[in-house]
């Protein structure tokens, strides 16, 4: 399946309770556990830098999983895409364990990986961009 094959939005068949999603990442952000991309995605992020250097100083994440194995780095796209690297995030924080973020992800029928809370900043934006094809990762 290709990317333009996906509708542009669909309504997934899952229950969030939007009080309680609000009320879990304020505890969060109380416990300022909210860091940079760069802080959170070490090795991630080197290889776009230049693509998506405007927006990487406007929001701040949190991961929800680690990696169960760091692979040496590579320059190579094809290559951190054959060895399918985000799909090694799937050590569950404690932050993720028992938590609402895991009660809504896991209504979801696929297995997840490099589950994430992201937290943009007021009035920033996005840019567009292209991330993966569907074959590997689908957001």
């Amino acid at each position: 399946m290709k990317k333009n094959q996906l509708p542009s939005i669909m309504k997934l068949n899952i229950d969030i309770d939007l009080d309680k999603l609000r009320k879990n990442c304020d505890i969060l952000h109380g416990e300022d556990k909210f860091v940079d991309v760069r802080t959170a995605n070490p090795g991630l992020c080197m290889n776009h830098e230049d693509l998506v250097k405007d927006v990487y100083d406007n929001f701040e994440q949190i991961n929800l999983t680690t990696p169960s194995e760091v692979l040496p780095h590579t320059s190579s796209i094809k290559e951190r895409l054959r060895r399918r690297e985000e799909h090694l995030y799937n050590v569950p924080t404690d932050d993720y364990r028992d938590s609402y973020f895991k009660q809504i992800v896991t209504q979801c029928k696929a297995p997840a990986s490099r589950i994430r809370i992201t937290k943009l900043a007021a009035g920033k934006i996005i840019p567009f961009h292209v991330d993966y094809d569907v074959s590997y990762a689908v957001r």
